[in-house]
């Protein structure tokens, strides 16, 4: 919902959270690359080869999807990198409403403590991707770096326009 509501700013501030999601997914990707981590879930007394009751086979279902008994490519938590953006790009515009910002907030900080509870990750994990998200925007509007998608516009723009 993020972009869709930073889409009613001016295109500056639109074109520098794109920017700003961008460059973060580019950072936090080469930071998995180059600083590789994982949780081992047996060794955390996580992962049970046998789970009682319906929420702990619901959570032994969810550890299933990446990775079961390891969690690999923890640093910096994508979910907390995405919603932080998408929080940052809608705080303080008065082109959004009240309502959604504050249901931005709230959401930002629900997925950090999902993240924990869950036990996706760890919480230096959750300051990674916040980290990350905050430094990209803080750049890409400083320094407009949203300006990289004017060619590209441009270029569609004269595509698409009907010549007389």
């Amino acid at each position: 919902m993020a972009p869709m509501a930073v889409s009613k700013c001016e295109n500056k501030h639109f074109f520098n959270y794109l920017a700003t999601y961008l460059f973060a997914c580019v950072i936090g990707m080469i930071m998995l690359i180059f600083i590789p981590t994982q949780m081992d879930r047996v060794a955390e007394g996580l992962y049970n080869d046998n789970p009682q009751g319906f929420t702990n086979k619901l959570l032994q279902f969810w550890y299933s999807l990446d990775g079961t008994k390891m969690a690999y490519n923890l640093f910096p938590s994508f979910h907390c990198l995405n919603s932080t953006v998408s929080y940052l790009g809608v705080r303080k515009r008065k082109e959004i409403p009240l309502w959604y910002r504050i249901y931005s907030f709230v959401m930002m900080i629900t997925v950090f403590l999902a993240t924990l509870f869950v036990k996706q990750h760890y919480f230096l994990d959750i300051i990674g991707g916040a980290g990350v998200a905050i430094i990209c925007y803080v750049v890409c509007m400083k320094y407009n770096l949203g300006r990289i998608f004017n060619k590209p516009i441009e270029f569609f723009k004269k595509l698409f326009t009907k010549k007389k």
